[in-house]
């Protein structure tokens, strides 16, 4: 019996060393998996002290001593403060519903001025009426830092002025930003989950397809899309793209950027505009002077010829020719307003005048198979501009809507004033720094244009008309006058209804006016001309100068000459009293216009000086001639033009 009970008692204690090893056991592979979870694990009693806390816990509250600790010590008072609401709710809901939990997020200064952000969840534990609290916690300081790093990266994203697109490789758009949709007129995120060719037209479908889609070495790729926003108009897309890749390195999602460049491209054709107007300066004044001076023999002789011959078939030829002289004159001025090299005479007059002026002419020009009414505004609408060039304007563009209307129309000029912002995009160097302007508006209801021919029309030699109609110098010299009259031009057009101009130029104040002058020519007999007055004629160019004096002469006027300023100066020494106008070319070799007339310091009191060249504004600007008070006379002129301005400034002595 006793050897049974002895048996017994040895199974019973090896039975209880086998539970306490491995109860030991489970210690320790508990304290390991504590040890090793990726959250802070924490026990606590009731009062809030620390009886267990695991490796990754001391290390987010960087304490290995905090066993014994009252966590509430560990954090700042309002913290500390949330920690013992969090444990009372615990414990009171614990004590309602048998268990509960519950979430806090914490700031935790592990030093001072620094700060991690600790999650918390707090679980009560009840064991033999004892009451525990179970912590887990974890660092959210990363996660938080990415989320701020990810809010400001979509705040850029969604700032930058650029259109900013993620698209997929199979050219879904999963993101864009404000300037993108702004771009193309949609709705915010409107375009998410479409395909980033309907964008596009087909032939930059295609290139996208084939270049931003099909991935190269580089893996970007740049080029200029046609592109098409909501309402239906194309514009040009800059578009650069380049690829984000996954974790093994592989592509997966493209980010694009780009830009609408219809301003760049604006910019770009006027700079074009600007080289080949530059260009055609240069010819232009290169051939002028020369050009200038042939042509002033030819129209001075066949204006006499016409006076003097009476054989009709010789009167026939030399019409031709002056009529040949004068269209040449006309293109060479043409050319010239157009690259803005021609001389202006500018005043300030009220334009409305001026095509009150111009009505019966324009109304005849037209012809009456074309309603032609003039909308001018009440108020007159004072300008700063050359009267007769401004003129040529207005009839060039009544001209051009005339042909536009051969089956008949309605053809309208209109003034108006309006402030700056109400100008429509405009060609020329409209001043920024004014507020006011007068819009001259004339409008056809013509066959209109196309967009491809408006951005040609301002072209030099361009035109739509037949072989045989024009030179297509027309608008290029229109813009010309406007652009070096400090204006600007826009152009509204469409096909089958019509077309029309607008005209912008800087408003100008009445006092700054001048009585308004004339249009028309006089014909020389009607000029008083002064009896036995004496002008000194210096022209370089001999056919030149033999025309000019007989046309002078044939007036009744005494004449001298010499050919060039250093002659001049001799001739007037010698003929000082009786020498009442000069009459000089403004360039000649040695000594020119200008510097001839400064080296006259005894120059007579009422001794006019007129000058004349066959140059540019830049030539005769360096001459230093182009003052308000100067009078001046454009080459080539005709006899009736030269007479009419000697006899005037005479007149005026």
């Amino acid at each position: 019996m006793n050897n049974l009970n002895d048996h017994s008692h040895n199974s019973d204690q090896a039975l209880e060393d086998h539970i306490e090893k491995l109860s030991q056991k489970i210690n320790i592979l508990l304290d390991a998996v504590i040890n090793q979870a990726a959250n802070g694990m924490m026990l606590l009693d009731q009062q809030g002290v620390i009886l267990m806390a695991n490796t990754r816990a001391c290390d987010i509250l960087s304490d290995t001593s905090i066993h014994g600790k009252k966590l509430t010590t560990l954090f700042a008072p309002d913290q500390a403060m949330e920690l013992e609401t969090g444990f009372n709710q615990v414990q009171l809901s614990s004590l309602a519903e048998g268990e509960s939990a519950i979430d806090l997020e914490l700031p935790y200064y592990h030093q001072p001025e620094k700060y991690k952000i600790l999650s918390t969840t707090i679980t009560s534990l009840h064991i033999d009426e004892e009451s525990f609290f179970i912590l887990s916690i974890k660092d959210l300081s990363r996660e938080k830092r990415y989320e701020v790093e990810i809010s400001l990266l979509a705040h850029a994203m969604m700032s930058i002025s650029e259109g900013l697109t993620i698209i997929d490789l199979d050219g879904k758009i999963i993101f864009g930003n404000e300037a993108f949709y702004t771009i193309f007129d949609y709705p915010l995120n409107s375009l998410n989950g479409h395909d980033f060719t309907e964008l596009c037209d087909e032939d930059s479908t295609r290139l996208f397809r084939q270049n931003a889609l099909q991935l190269n070495e580089q893996q970007c790729w740049q080029g200029e899309l046609k592109c098409v926003r909501r309402e239906g108009d194309a514009f040009p897309y800059n578009l650069s793209t380049s690829t984000i890749k996954d974790e093994q390195g592989a592509p997966f999602l493209l980010i694009c950027v780009g830009r609408d460049i219809t301003e760049k491209k604006d910019l770009e054709v006027q700079l074009q505009q600007s080289q080949k107007m530059e260009a055609i300066g240069q010819l232009a004044g290169g051939v002028a002077h020369d050009f200038n001076n042939l042509l002033i023999v030819i129209r001075g002789h066949t204006d006499k010829l016409l006076q003097h011959l009476r054989d009709e078939t010789l009167l026939h030829s030399v019409r031709e020719i002056n009529k040949a002289a004068k269209r040449a004159s006309g293109l060479t001025r043409q050319l010239l307003a157009y690259s803005r090299k021609q001389i202006l005479t500018p005043e300030v007059f009220d334009i409305n005048i001026l095509i009150q002026e111009l009505y019966k002419m324009l109304s005849s020009l037209i012809g009456e198979n074309i309603k032609f009414e003039l909308e001018l505004s009440p108020s007159p609408m004072f300008i700063l501009a050359d009267q007769h060039q401004i003129s040529n304007v207005i009839m060039n563009l009544c001209v051009n809507a005339r042909d536009a209307m051969s089956e008949g129309g309605h053809l309208t000029i209109q003034t108006s004033k309006i402030d700056y912002d109400g100008l429509k995009c405009t060609r020329g160097d409209m001043p920024k720094d004014e507020h006011t302007f007068v819009a001259l508006t004339v409008r056809d209801t013509g066959c209109g244009m196309s967009g491809e021919t408006i951005s040609k029309i301002f072209d030099p030699f361009f035109t739509t008309k037949p072989k045989d109609r024009g030179t297509g110098l027309g608008l290029s010299m229109v813009y010309g006058i406007i652009k070096q009259s400090g204006g600007g031009i826009a152009v509204e057009s469409t096909p089958g209804i019509g077309t029309t101009f607008h005209i912008y130029f800087p408003y100008k104040q009445k006092e700054d006016a001048m009585p308004q002058k004339t249009l028309s020519e006089n014909p020389p007999e009607e000029i008083d001309h002064p009896e036995n007055a004496t002008v000194l004629v210096v022209e370089d160019e001999e056919q030149v100068r033999e025309l000019v004096c007989e046309m002078l002469e044939t007036y009744g006027y005494n004449v001298l000459y010499a050919l060039n300023g250093l002659e001049a100066i001799d001739v007037y020494k010698k003929n000082r009293e009786h020498i009442d106008l000069i009459l000089t070319d403004v360039v000649m070799p040695e000594m020119g216009g200008k510097k001839l007339i400064e080296s006259l310091p005894d120059l007579r009191k009422g001794v006019k000086v007129l000058y004349m060249s066959g140059y540019t504004d830049n030539a005769i600007d360096e001459q230093g001639i182009l003052n308000p008070d100067t009078e001046f006379i454009q080459k080539p002129f005709s006899p009736v033009e030269l007479l009419n301005k000697v006899g005037n400034i005479l007149k005026n002595r």
